[in-house]
């Protein structure tokens, strides 16, 4: 029987004697399980100072964590259970859910998540060479496992939350319950008595909720860029009621028609517009305003046109915008007004546009316009001091291209543009003396093929009876014996001399220009206004004479005013007569003289000398030939 143990002073040893023996005892490795003892101990910070393994760690923490659990220390238990491996993850999951202990839950899915992103970060930079303004490896290359912890924590965020906001109304409704003495509708008492609670119950309320939101926030931000949770993270947002958070998440993925639903939904048009005009430019932009644009014009029909004359959408296609434009003129004058005004500023921008290019014509002289419209009436815009005025009225000349319905990117459609004017300018009630389309119609003068459909514009023109818009169409589309026609049936004659000299000067077109006149002149005839149809033939340029317009003129008609122009026109007869009598005497005295010359050549001789030499070989005329040598063998 061993009967003491005792230690050696000098060199340490241990030794243990019995009656029989003397042991010497030999510590190797003496710590190898004090773990255990400060284990069972529960002094588990000693104990994982002591483990020198990792499966050791991991039974230390796990004790830790469910002693922590079982002391209802749920949170930090949470943290514990993240920290090890040798437990299964869905079981501590299964713990937590069984105790009812969502905040512990998220708590320990956090730690989770967070390792696996720090995990997935630290793998990328080994794998991957930096590059610049790359997105974190955690949000680009999400792992399956970061994929479901993440739909996982927005979904007990926004329980949270949910419940969260219930706590807080029905402290509202304490609070107001009790300000209002308790009583219910028509002040009686109520019926039953809700809890008590005190404002700092619901400024706490709010702190959490508060808290709760922003740390959801910030998950869908770092989670923003992941595509494949998209979805899913709409489906919940929207179905839990939170749209706050679905347009959170929708701005960080810059997801514009998501935004944009939202806000048709809710039917606020404003917003939707302020949307769009802060969202960067691009085709998604453009796209989505076209795809809306029939709600924000019939809604809110200034706002969305003055967003649409914002430099920032200079590049915005107009075709697709005309159909709305048109089909909201018939919701009022505001519509109609504004979709003037846009149609407009594109035509503007189109001209401008152009003018950049170098794709212009040589301008034509102001002067000139100023005679056409004012043959008509109406007047161009005043110049700033000389200066381009920066509208298509100022200058026709300015808009004369070469194409055929418009020009190339987003203008290549720009007849639509121009046609939708014509159709508003000609439905305005308003302008009488059809003044702006006039204006509008004037402008294009001089292009070699109109930027609009010329027969469409003339048969909308004739339904809404703007007939001077007609006669100004006919004589652009080159048909000027209809336009004298049209001019004349409305009984302005003005309008019709103007038409008639509209055709150039070459032999064909002076023809043209002389049956024009003549149809005027048979017009004004038939009202027996002698003169009228004296001052036609002084307005024609010289092209009518007054034998021109007898034909025209009825038996009845008196002529005593026509008497000068037949005394001119018999003296320039005269005239002609003793002019082509002194040109056939020039004739006769030429005819003469070349008989005479004809008579004095047959009979003219001339004498040779016997000496006088050949002009070509400068022998003697009259010598005989020199003799002929034979030349070779």
């Amino acid at each position: 029987m061993p009967r003491r143990l005792l230690k050696d002073a000098f060199d340490g040893t241990l030794w243990l004697y019995s009656e029989l023996y003397l042991y010497e005892i030999i510590l190797t490795n003496e710590d190898t399980n004090i773990w255990k003892l400060y284990l069972k101990k529960g002094e588990y910070d000693s104990a994982l100072r002591h483990c020198r393994t990792t499966e050791q760690r991991d039974g230390v923490i796990c004790r830790h964590a469910q002693t922590l659990f079982d002391q209802k220390q749920y949170t930090k238990a949470a943290q514990k259970y993240a920290q090890t491996r040798s437990r299964a993850f869905e079981s501590i999951c299964l713990q937590f859910m069984q105790a009812h202990q969502e905040a512990a839950l998220l708590e320990f899915l956090k730690a989770k998540f967070q390792q696996l992103r720090q995990g997935g970060q630290d793998s990328a930079v080994a794998t991957q060479p930096p590059q610049q303004n790359a997105e974190p490896a955690s949000a680009a290359q999400a792992s399956p496992q970061e994929v479901m912890l993440f739909v996982w924590m927005v979904e007990i965020y926004v329980h949270q939350l949910n419940v969260l906001d219930a706590h807080t109304h029905t402290l509202r409704r304490t609070l107001a319950h009790n300000r209002g003495g308790g009583g219910g509708e028509g002040g009686s008492p109520s019926t039953f008595a809700l809890p008590a609670a005190t404002p700092e119950e619901l400024e706490s309320l709010q702190k959490q909720s508060r808290a709760v939101r922003d740390e959801l926030c910030h998950l869908l931000r770092d989670f923003r860029h992941v595509d494949e949770v998209q979805s899913t993270v709409y489906h919940l947002l929207n179905s839990q009621s939170r749209p706050s958070e679905l347009l959170f998440y929708a701005e960080q993925r810059k997801d514009l028609e998501t935004l944009l639903l939202h806000h048709i939904h809710l039917r606020q048009y404003r917003p939707l517009l302020k949307r769009l005009a802060a969202f960067e430019p691009g085709a998604l932009r453009d796209a989505q305003l076209h795809r809306f644009a029939p709600l924000l014009f019939h809604y809110e029909p200034t706002e969305f046109v003055n967003l649409c004359m914002q430099p920032s959408f200079k590049s915005l296609d107009p075709t697709p915008l005309v159909p709305v434009l048109l089909r909201g003129r018939a919701s009022g004058t505001v519509h109609r007004f504004e979709a003037i005004r846009l149609l407009e500023h594109f035509l503007d921008m189109y001209h401008a546009s152009q003018r950049l290019k170098g794709r212009t014509a040589e301008e034509d002289s102001r002067e000139h316009d100023e005679a056409i419209l004012a043959s008509l009436g109406l007047s161009l815009p005043a110049t700033n001091g000389g200066e381009d005025h920066d509208s298509r009225h100022q200058h026709p000349g300015r808009q004369r291209e070469a194409v055929c319905g418009g020009g190339e990117g987003q203008w290549k459609d720009i007849g639509g543009v121009f046609n939708a004017l014509v159709v508003l300018y000609a439905e305005d009630e308003s302008d009488k003396d059809e003044a702006a389309l006039i204006r509008l119609l004037a402008a294009q003068k001089g292009v070699s093929c109109l930027p609009f459909d010329g027969p469409f514009a003339l048969r909308y023109c004739e339904e809404r009876g703007k007939h001077r818009a007609a006669v100004m169409l006919y004589g652009m589309m080159g048909r000027h014996q209809e336009a004298v026609d049209k001019a004349l049936a409305m009984g302005d004659l003005e309008l019709a001399k103007h038409n008639a000299c509209r055709p150039g000067d070459g032999e064909k077109q002076l023809q043209l220009r002389k049956r024009l006149w003549l149809s005027i002149v048979e017009h004004q005839a038939q009202r027996q206004d002698v003169l009228s149809l004296r001052e036609l033939m002084h307005d024609s340029g010289g092209l009518l004479r007054i034998q021109d317009l007898l034909p025209y003129m009825s038996d009845t008609i008196l002529i005593d005013s026509f008497k000068e122009d037949i005394c001119e026109s018999l003296d320039d007869y005269e005239r002609k007569i003793q002019q082509l009598k002194a040109e056939m005497e020039e004739h006769r005295k030429a005819a003469s003289q070349l008989k005479d010359d004809l008579r004095s050549v047959n009979q003219r001789c001339t004498l040779l000398s016997a000496t006088q030499p050949c002009d070509l070989c400068q022998h003697p005329l009259f010598a005989p030939p020199p003799p002929s040598t034979a030349i070779g063998p």
